[in-house]
């Protein structure tokens, strides 16, 4: 399957079988596609907390308007996110350079960027679901690409999921991700889309 084919393919499944579960090098295969995702810098601010339990999925439920897909599917994909763009610069800054990449200049200048680039608590909560965000439409994709089933979710308390699975700052919880083996192998047909007529913009906004 190539990518144009991925991105054709791809649906929102709402029906899993209950009965598979994802062997685990698909799943170490997955996260490792997910992090080839572009972010701020390269800084990749994200982590995925995959949860197969299911104990742990079933109490999550009750805080997802027991929604059925948590505990059907195979995993559920909790995609969080890093609001502090400085706690890896220098780690990541100093890759760039010793790669060849940058000097000391733009190592410096960089590393002074990163703070007027994102100097508020809001700039640096955008900062973590876009990126997050980036790392998790990838995600998605690949999973298509490898036969399995997806569905994001931000319907649940956010607070409660966050407590219950300890997301402590600077991170926080971006939103979780359903993921297994579609029930039934049917995909709805793709539900219209706007036309570029509506969508698309050159040079000004209309």
């Amino acid at each position: 399957m190539n990518l144009f084919e991925a991105i054709e393919g791809r649906r929102s499944v709402h029906s899993f079988d209950a009965s598979k579960r994802i062997p685990r090098a698909d799943l170490e295969k997955l996260i490792t596609l997910a992090t080839k995702s572009p972010s701020s810098w390269n800084l990749q601010p994200w982590k995925f907390l995959v949860i197969e339990d299911d104990a742990k999925r079933a109490e999550i439920r009750k805080l997802a308007w027991d929604q059925n897909i948590i505990t059907d599917s195979s995993a559920l994909v909790l995609v969080l996110g890093n609001t502090d763009p400085h706690e890896n610069k220098k780690e990541i800054f100093d890759q760039w350079r010793s790669n060849g990449i940058i000097n000391d200049e733009v190592h410096a200048t960089w590393s002074q960027a990163v703070g007027g680039v994102y100097p508020t608590a809001y700039e640096q909560h955008e900062y973590a679901i876009r990126n997050s965000s980036f790392a998790a439409m990838t995600l998605m994709l690949a999973a298509h690409g490898m036969g399995l089933a997806s569905c994001p979710m931000i319907g649940f308390d956010k607070k409660a999921v966050s407590e219950f699975i300890g997301v402590k700052a600077p991170w926080i919880l971006s939103f979780m991700i359903s993921l297994g083996y579609s029930e039934t192998g049917e995909k709805f047909p793709r539900q219209q889309r706007y036309g570029l007529d509506k969508v698309l913009c050159i040079d000004e906004l209309t």
